[in-house]
Order: C-alpha cells, then sequence, then structure tokens
C-alpha cells in the first residue's frame, strides 16, 4: 500500500506507450515514446491537479500488477493454464489424426483462396477485354473519321483541281477569241490599207514619161 514513485512512472509510462502508439495519423515509432515520456512527466508535477491524477492512476496500476501477482503465487495460475493449454492441444492432434482435421482445413483454406484469385482475375480479364474492345472501336471509329476526311480532301483538292482547271480552259478560250479578234482586226486593218493604197494609186496620175496606151492614141 506504500506508494511507490517508481512503480508509478514505469506503470504510467507503460500506459503512454497504449495510448501514444495508438494515436491516428502518427506512427507508432514516434508516438510510443512520445506518450510514455509524457505520462511519466505529468506524474512528477507538484502541487497540481493533473499530477494528483497520473499519480494515482499509477497507483492503481501498481495495486493491479500487485494483486495479479498475489493470485499467481497463490493459485498458480501460469502452470495450470499450461496444463490445460497442453491437454487441449493433445486432443486436437488425436482428433487430427483420426479426421484429418488439419488437410481438410488447409484444402478448405486453398479452395477458397484459389476462388478468390480466380474471381479477381477474371474480373481484371474482363475489364482490360473490355477496354479493348473500347479501345478498339475508338481506333475504328478515328480510322472511319481519318478516311472520310481524307475523302472529304480528296474530293475538295478534286474539286479544286476541276474548277481550276475550267477556270483555266476559260481563260484560254478568252485569250484565244481575243487573240482571234485581234488577228481579225489586223487583217481588216490590213486590206483596209491596202485598199486605201490601191485607190490613191489610182487616182495619182503616171509621169510624162510613162503615158497610157490612150494618150499615146490622142
Amino acid at each position: 500500500d506504500d506508494f511507490n514513485m517508481m512503480y508509478t512512472s514505469l506503470a504510467m509510462g507503460m500506459a503512454g506507450v497504449i495510448a501514444g502508439g495508438n494515436l491516428p495519423l502518427v506512427p507508432t515509432f514516434l508516438g510510443a515514446p512520445v506518450g510514455s515520456a509524457v505520462f511519466a512527466y505529468l506524474c512528477t508535477l507538484q502541487d497540481s491537479s493533473i499530477g494528483d491524477l497520473s499519480r494515482s492512476m499509477g497507483m492503481k496500476v501498481v495495486a493491479i500488477f500487485e494483486e495479479m501477482m498475489f493470485a499467481q503465487s497463490e493459485l498458480r495460475i501460469v502452470s495450470k493454464s499450461m496444463v490445460v493449454a497442453n491437454r487441449i492441444l493433445d486432443k486436437l492432434l488425436i482428433l487430427d489424426r483420426k479426421h484429418r482435421i488439419k488437410d481438410r482445413v488447409v484444402s478448405g483454406i486453398k479452395w477458397g483462396y484459389e476462388k478468390v484469385t480466380s474471381t479477381i482475375s477474371e474480373a481484371q480479364n474482363g475489364a482490360s477485354q473490355q477496354d479493348r474492345e473500347r479501345d478498339g472501336r475508338g481506333r475504328n471509329d478515328s480510322s472511319r473519321r481519318s478516311r472520310s476526311d481524307q475523302r472529304d480532301r480528296n474530293r475538295f483538292y478534286d474539286e479544286g483541281d476541276e474548277s481550276s482547271r475550267s477556270y483555266s480552259g476559260q481563260r484560254n478560250n478568252r485569250e484565244y477569241e481575243r487573240n482571234s479578234d485581234d488577228s481579225v482586226g489586223e487583217y481588216s486593218s490590213q486590206n483596209s490599207a491596202y485598199a486605201r493604197e490601191s485607190e490613191i494609186r489610182r487616182n495619182v496620175p503616171p509621169p510624162n514619161g510613162h503615158r497610157n496606151d490612150d494618150d499615146r492614141s490622142r
């Protein structure tokens, strides 16, 4: 019943290890020593309600441990528990040799594992098959779109070539007509010039030494 500071601090340190090691979002290797140190430090606070509460909790843990040790020394619970466990294990081994319980349990576990793995593999294969089919449809759609785009481009280029050929043909025809009109105009102008020159020659009298036959007869 006497107060022991060392046992109290050790008990609270163990409680801090359990509390700090189970904190969420905190690693166990970090929370356990920090919790142990904090709980042990709280036991050393003097003139504080927190220190009194920590020491009281530590004393309760020490008292429970002492009661367990006293029960063990009086009733030998550990030795008796080991005897009972050995007898239970012997009975289980006898039943296993007679009914092959271990083999059945192992085969059941293996069957369940294989069933689960086959189900998972089938689900994965089905998902991959669906992905491949979706990709294949996408590739086919893209190839069809690309072919249709190529046909549209070819049609556009063909129409452009036809329009350019028709435009060039029309331009050549216009140039031919223009050249024909120019040649006809030049020919008509040459004819008109030749006619004017012939008219002028007929109207001009010949020189004195070159009279015509009518003048000689006169």
